[in-house]
């Protein structure tokens, strides 16, 4: 099974001479562990000049393909080298044997300057998730996404929300939970069902999703919310109405 993740971008700035190549190396470990660089490892070259993949809603929507995927440069200082890398939402920690959302990201950077290779310090980073929620007090909401990055908006993801009733009503795998809709043969047909279920709860209905990254980092967060403003016939081709929101700054 794979494991959900989301995306962060990491800066390296080129602050002496000769430095032809910066590599970053990390991992990840449960609470209060060191790092076993034996047992799992990941390298990424930091980019100059980077170009990032650009999409509707970010870059989970690039890789599924749904949208018209464009490359821009990546928002830095002339002197930066910049990555994308994509981390788990968890990991599992085997001495509380459960999955868990806080995690620790461990990182060092291998710089090549001047013919020679050496290697900064090992940092250390809590990664913690945050609860977001958006409210529909008309019951016209028949989906919302949370559209966010961390530290800016080089690294956008679009996170499906759901109603937390619905999943106590209906089941946590049901197939017409949030994140099926973009996988699905039917959207038409996935909007009118899963409208006609949302409706008949109770009000107001808290469409709720997780942002991830670093303990204390920022978050540019906004909404991406579909309206039903009724339900339509069985066979009929149906039409949602769409709204992104403001985007706000708030701390993990």
């Amino acid at each position: 099974m794979s494991v959900p993740a989301f995306y962060m971008k990491r800066e390296w700035l080129d602050q002496d001479p000769g430095i032809e190549k910066v590599a970053m190396h990390y991992t990840w470990t449960p609470p209060d562990h060191e790092p076993d660089w034996s047992r799992h490892r990941e390298t990424r070259v930091m980019e100059k000049n980077a170009m990032l993949k650009e999409g509707m809603g970010g870059t989970i929507l690039v890789e599924l393909a749904q949208t018209e995927v464009k490359e821009r440069p990546a928002k830095a200082p002339d002197n930066a080298r910049v990555r994308v890398i994509k981390m788990p939402t968890g990991i599992w920690n085997p001495i509380s044997n459960a999955w868990n959302e806080q995690y620790l990201f461990h990182h060092y950077y291998e710089v090549h300057q001047n013919g020679k290779v050496w290697n900064t310090e090992l940092f250390t980073e809590e990664i913690v998730s945050r609860e977001v929620e958006y409210v529909d007090w008309d019951g016209n909401v028949v989906g919302t996404c949370a559209h966010w990055s961390v530290f800016d908006f080089d690294a956008t993801q679009y996170c499906p929300s759901e109603v937390p009733e619905f999943i106590e009503r209906f089941g946590d795998d049901h197939e017409l939970r949030s994140y099926k809709f973009y996988n699905h043969p039917d959207r038409s047909s996935f909007l009118r069902h899963k409208a006609i279920m949302v409706y008949d709860l109770p009000l107001p209905h808290r469409w709720r999703s997780k942002v991830w990254g670093p303990r204390g980092a920022k978050i540019v967060q906004g909404w991406h919310v579909g309206y039903l403003d009724h339900i339509p016939a069985e066979g009929e081709h149906v039409q949602m109405r769409e709204e992104w929101t403001g985007y706000t700054e708030i701390e993990l």
